[in-house]
């Protein structure tokens, strides 16, 4: 077991939890071993480094992990996303709700705010980033 019920690790180890948001930053140990104009960062992905983690109870060897994700406990209104995303740009009441829904890029944010006025042709900017 790598983490207690309470949460703390019970392995010696250095972690960072990378999201996967958009203006996420390139790892530093990654960042180190490849080259710092070399790495990607990843973003739009969601990952996690180990730094420095003792391995003898696990043979020396990296063990098996599994992560739990929590999502929201069921479909999320249309309109609790446009305001999410829109920082408050649009709001109103709509009757739709999604099972899953994924936006990233300042694109998608600008055409959410823009929304009211797009959605009559359903036409956001170039290189939006916005799923149903």
């Amino acid at each position: 077991m790598l983490r207690g019920a309470g949460g703390d690790f019970k392995t010696a180890t250095g972690f960072r939890l990378h999201t996967g948001g958009e203006d996420q930053a390139v790892d530093p140990l990654i960042a180190a071993a490849e080259g710092g104009g070399m790495t990607p960062a990843h973003r739009g992905c969601a990952y996690a480094v180990f730094e420095g983690m003792a391995l003898a109870d696990y043979g020396n060897r990296i063990p098996s992990l599994t992560f739990e994700v929590i999502a929201d406990p069921g479909p999320v209104p249309v309109a609790a996303i446009a305001q999410d995303v829109s920082d408050g740009g649009v709001s109103g009441a709509v009757a739709l709700a999604l099972d899953g829904f994924a936006a990233a890029g300042g694109a998608s944010a600008r055409c959410w705010r823009r929304w009211p006025r797009r959605a009559a042709r359903g036409s956001c900017p170039r290189g939006t980033a916005t799923r149903w």
